[in-house]
């Protein structure tokens, strides 16, 4: 009786605050409105704190020929031609589209010399802007323009057809920044920007140019197109050199040219059948497929069109038999030549008859057809009458091998960089271009020379050591140590879980692994049994989701609160279905683990491997890493009176100071305080700030049976490592799931999910040995959605490095990882005046935020958008909101209700509404600037009204970004750090290369580890600051964000929220594609998401709504991240 009274109160309370909510919608919209949003926040002055350092940036001066106001023509450009349906996502089609357009309006140049005259004195962009020196001598003198139609062939046609071109008068366009019209300064450059684009890439565009024969553009990217092979990176792809550039408005209202190096995937130029074999091949070195094999009733396996038809749908082609370049592109792979048939003059004939009837009989009848055009009107060849499309990008996800590939070849040492961006400009030659002379523009050589600042570190705590004070580190290039340090707050892990998809014969590996991370983790504070509560072994055939669900059912039926599972993943492609079962379908907090990984654990003893882990771990299960020091005397007063002699003026650069860090106490000593050194600090001695408490856990692993010995190895290793760190966590797996050969994760995961619930236990922890990295998605979608399994996957290396090589780095790399994931915190950042003011006192909620989008080919793919932010006051904990959204939609749809969901789980924890809110937005350019800033802001309002009706915090709006070419580098050898030489953690540049009235800056946060990387600085643009924090203060907290991503020891490009964001995006997106593969929501094609007819549009809707409904986290999951979060730091 009291429990329905008590539900029945809280209905009508609701009922009541719903009817509030709606009362109070239209007073709310009606305030908002009035709000002055139309100007962006000023720059309220330039930072001055940190070490100056000199430093050369990518941009490049442009100058004038002539004196005076620099004026052109722009006109309106139309040109239709039956080629293509034009698709904005569709890089390809766009640039086939592109070409074509770029390739009839110079054709019609040359045909009307009387309208256009010199045609270096024109500027085309190959879709809608031309600008021109001189007016057309176009004959309308009305604003109504008349296109003129006339008979044109392109390269890629058999015959001419039909095309007409419209010109149309648009405008003068004033070369000069200062003196445009009033307003938005995005719209005052667009026009001069606009067209300093388009005229540099004139002379690699236009077909009557010479030199454009030897580039490839690309958006703003010009490719070299190699006259042999190109640098091979398998699968029928090259590696293409290129220049980056883009012209840009800085301080002092002066346009600059940025200069960089850009790379890019390109189809090699080659039959489709050669194709076809390295694709197969893969990244074998010798080949098993070639050409030369084939016989005439060569047939292809069902597993080898399986790997074959995402790999080619959507690559253009053209056909051999006919003699034309008219371009193909393939919709799908199926039948061959011999068995497919079609009705011919009233009989059936087979499209091998047809062809040796028409032109000649087949070689190879038996191989696939390629299927062209749409479903209703399929056209079919023979894959031996095709030829790959030349200059052809390739657009899809490259693999892992691939990606490291590029990379050895594309980085290069910072001052390489630098050198290659001034031969760039060398020897291109920019002031020999006629277009260039023609407009009446140069560009300068030398690169521009800028005064940087290194802000100092903040100083980070770390847990106390054995009764000691609480140590402090300092990060010295964005890293600490804190390899003997317990972390801040260790969580508590009751149980934990191992599930293994790597072979049998790796159990040993994985219990020495098990054996490594527990020590490890209980060095860092976390408590942590010895052993796993259970281990689960995948059979060969197990998917990601059986084995997650086995564990998942082991919970359940035993009782077991697993506050952790480790996946040892066979490979790095199954992480995403790991987090997607773990995190939604069954409620399991996952640490996955590649062989590569396990091996650092168990057999070489990497004590970083084993810290990192912990540290993963810590903060999985509701601890704290480190925390921000709060600093007894000033640091940001100690880097000033710094000078470099014999160069007075250079004064702008700094380096800022870091925060000092807090990890936890050491035997009931003090706390531990580290300050980072170049963004890194060595946590190896200390407890993690607060150590989690892991009741158990389980193992499962898809190794073969004979890794078994180092499995346990690898426990032992890593729950030594855990207790270092503080995490209370018993020495042995509750349970050990050993999967079948025949056994998916999802089998394996759900007898783990079983076993819990049959034995009432609380299994925190399940670690998952994977076979591969593919099974990942499947481990995280079955331990997070269907069983609420949390899992720390291994892939071998990983176990091999626990259980063989006993790499104490690798163990601590777990431990942070295991730590974070049942409820600690590894490290927090220790109180100073800027943090105490900014972000204690104020109850400051800091909010992350990302949304990603599906890839070109990823038309069955929605859009998500994630919110991420922290639920204690000291931005050390954070909880995410996550949406389903529009493809390709970046506005949120959906912020307002994500962002209440993150105030009132503030308010619930800490019992106190946030003065303050600080947000980072990703994934935003300048031209959303104010539709994000009125959308988004009024957003917030609005969420902040229907909390309470007069809530009214400051907002702090700030936009992220990373992807641009903006680079820097050290004029003075001695102040360049690591192998790359680049500049140090910690600079921020807020002169000379900024914008000249938006307020920006930007912050290389981390230390370049790579040895021939460069360094991405990230760029800052506060689009509003109702706090007026000053340009220190903007910077430094900004700076102090950096080092608390928690998962290592240093600080990263981006503040640790919008890190958060994006990881969140990415396990959503494991998420959508485990739904998808595994059959719960059923596929529609991109013909159904573009159709116009009801029925497609609102299947595509109803997909996207089970979508949404998917990946909502287990039960599980929820629970335990609400209960690690309370005061207590245990279960209710």
């Amino acid at each position: 009786l009291l429990s329905k009274l008590l539900l029945l109160l809280c209905f009508q309370i609701v009922s009541l605050a719903m009817s509030e909510r709606s009362k109070d919608t239209k007073s709310v919209s009606d305030e908002l409105s009035q709000l002055h949003l139309k100007e962006l926040v000023k720059r309220p002055g330039y930072g001055t704190i940190g070490k100056p350092i000199k430093l050369a940036c990518n941009y490049f001066p442009l100058i004038k020929l002539q004196k005076g106001d620099l004026v052109v023509n722009r006109y309106y450009i139309d040109i239709q031609h039956p080629r293509l349906k034009l698709n904005w996502f569709d890089f390809n089609l766009l640039s086939i589209l592109i070409d074509d357009n770029r390739e009839i309006f110079w054709a019609y140049v040359v045909k009307r010399s009387n309208i256009f005259g010199d045609p270096f004195k024109l500027a085309y962009d190959g879709k809608n802007t031309l600008f021109t020196v001189d007016k057309l001598r176009l004959k309308q003198v009305s604003e109504e323009a008349v296109p003129e139609n006339f008979s044109f062939k392109t390269v890629r046609e058999n015959k001419p057809s039909e095309v007409s071109i419209l010109i149309k008068p648009t405008g003068l366009v004033h070369l000069d920044f200062r003196n445009a019209e009033s307003g938005l300064l995005d719209e005052r450059e667009k026009g001069p920007i606009q067209f300093l684009d388009i005229l540099f890439a004139q002379g690699r565009s236009s077909p009557l140019f010479e030199l454009s024969k030897s580039f490839k553009a690309v958006r703003n990217s010009f490719y070299f197109i190699p006259q042999g092979a190109g640098v091979d990176v398998k699968y029928g792809i090259d590696l293409w050199r290129g220049l980056f550039i883009s012209a840009r408005v800085i301080d002092g209202f002066r346009p600059a040219i940025n200069i960089d190096v850009s790379h890019s995937c390109f189809y090699k130029q080659q039959s489709l059948i050669n194709l076809i074999c390295d694709i197969l091949n893969g990244d074998e070195r010798e080949a098993r497929f070639h050409p030369s094999q084939l016989k005439m009733n060569t047939r292809l396996q069902p597993e080898h069109l399986r790997l074959l038809v995402p790999e080619l749908k959507g690559v253009s082609i053209h056909t051999t038999h006919r003699n034309q370049d008219r371009i193909y592109r393939i919709k799908d792979i199926s039948g061959t030549a011999a068995s497919v048939f079609f009705e011919k003059d009233g009989k059936e004939v087979s499209i091998a008859e047809y062809f040796r009837d028409v032109y000649g009989p087949l070689k190879y009848p038996n191989l696939p057809l390629v299927q062209v055009g749409s479903k209703s009107k399929a056209i079919y060849f023979p894959v031996e009458l095709c030829q790959v499309a030349k200059c052809q990008r390739y657009d899809k996800k490259l693999k892992a091998f691939q990606t490291k590939s590029i990379i050895r070849f594309a980085s290069t040492e910072a001052p390489t960089r630098i050198q290659r961006c001034i031969d760039l400009v060398q020897k291109s030659n920019f002031n020999s271009d006629p277009f260039l002379k023609s407009f009446g523009v140069q560009i300068k050589p030398e690169p521009i020379m800028v005064s940087g600042r290194v802000l100092p570190p903040p100083r980070l705590e770390y847990g106390k050591e054995n009764g000691g004070p609480q140590v402090i580190l300092t990060p010295k290039d964005g890293a600490w140590n804190s390899n003997e340090f317990k972390f801040f707050e260790s969580a508590y892990c009751e149980s934990f879980a191992f599930a293994s998809f790597l072979p049998e014969n790796k159990t040993s590996m994985l219990q020495e692994f098990c054996l490594e991370i527990v020590r490890t983790c209980r060095s860092t504070g976390i408590q942590m049994p010895d052993n796993p509560e259970f281990y689960e072994q995948a059979e060969k055939n197990d998917s990601v989701e059986m084995v997650l669900k086995r564990v998942a059912d082991k919970c359940d039926s035993n009782g077991i609160k697993c506050d952790l599972v480790f996946v040892a993943l066979f490979s790095s492609e199954q992480y995403a279905e790991v987090k997607s079962c773990g995190d939604i379908t069954f409620g399991l907090v996952t640490q996955c683990l590649l062989l590569k990984t396990i091996k650092e654990v168990a057999v070489k003893k990497s004590y970083s491997t084993m810290l990192n882990i912990a540290m993963k771990i810590n903060m999985k299960i509701g601890g704290i890493n480190t925390k921000l020091l709060k600093d007894e005397v000033d640091p940001f007063l100690k880097s000033f009176g710094v000078q470099i002699k014999g160069e007075p003026m250079i004064v702008s650069g700094r380096v800022l100071p870091p925060p000092r860090l807090e990890y936890g106490k050491g035997n009931g000593g003090r706390q531990i305080v580290l300050t980072p050194k170049d963004g890194a600090w060595n946590s190896n001695e200390f407890k993690f700030f607060e150590s989690a408490y892991c009741e158990s856990f389980g193992f499962v692993s898809f190794l073969p049976p004979n890794t078994v010995s180092m499995l346990q190895e690898f426990c032992q290793q890593i729950v030594r490592t855990c207790r270092s760190t503080g995490i209370q966590m018993p020495d042995r797996p509750t349970f050990f799931e050993q999967a079948g050969k025949n056994d998916s994760v999802e089998m394996v995961l759900k007898r783990i999910a079983d076993k819990c619930d049959k034995n009432s236990m609380r299994c925190n922890l399940v670690f998952v040995a994977l076979f591969s990295p593919e099974q990942y998605a499947e481990v995280k979608f079955c331990g997070d959605i269907t069983f609420g399994l949390i899992t720390q996957c291994l892939l071998m290396r990983t176990i091999n490095d626990v259980a063989v090589k006993k790499s104490y780095s690798t163990m601590l790399n777990i431990a942070m990882k295991i730590n974070m994931k049942i409820g600690g915190i590894n490290a927090k950042l220790l109180k100073d005046e800027v943090l105490d003011n900014y972000l204690y006192k104020n109850n400051t909620l800091v909010i992350g935020v990302d949304v990603v989008h599906p890839s070109a080919v990823e038309t069955n793919l929605p859009s998500i958008a994630a919110v991420v932010g922290n639920v204690d006051i000291s931005a050390t904990k954070f909880h995410a909101s996550v949406k389903i959204q529009p493809a390709q939609q970046e506005l949120i749809t959906g912020f307002v209700d994500q962002f209440l969901e993150r105030l009132v789980e503030y308010f619930d924890l800490n019992g106190a509404t946030p003065k303050h809110i600080i947000v980072f937005r990703d994934g935003v350019s300048q031209g959303q600037f104010m539709q994000v800033l009125e959308e988004e802001l009024l957003a917030l309002r609005r969420a902040c009204k229907s909390f309470v009706s007069n809530y009214e915090p400051l907002i702090t709006f700030i936009v992220v970004q990373k992807r641009h070419h903006v680079r820097f580098f050290c004029c003075d050898e001695f102040a360049a750090r690591g192998r790359g030489r680049n500049i140090p953690a910690g600079t921020v540049i807020d002169r000379v290369v900024t914008s000249p009235d938006e307020y920006d800056f930007f912050l290389c946060s981390h230390h370049g580890i790579q040895v021939r990387g460069t360094s991405r600085p990230t760029r800052y643009y506060v689009l509003r600051d109702e706090s007026n924090m000053d340009a220190n203060t903007m910077q430094s907290i900004t700076y102090y964000l950096c080092h608390l991503y928690g998962r290592c020891t240093r600080s990263v490009s981006i503040p640790a929220p919008v890190y958060f964001a994006d990881l969140v995006c990415a396990r959503a997106h494991y998420h959508v594609l485990a739904a998808l593969n595994s059959g719960l929501v059923e596929k529609f094609s991109d013909e159904d998401s573009n159709s116009s007819s009801s029925s497609s549009s609102s299947k595509a809707e109803s997909v996207k709504t089970e979508l949404a409904n998917i990946i909502a986290l287990h039960r599980r999951i929820i629970a335990f991240c609400f209960t690690r979060c309370g005061k207590e730091n245990q279960y209710t």
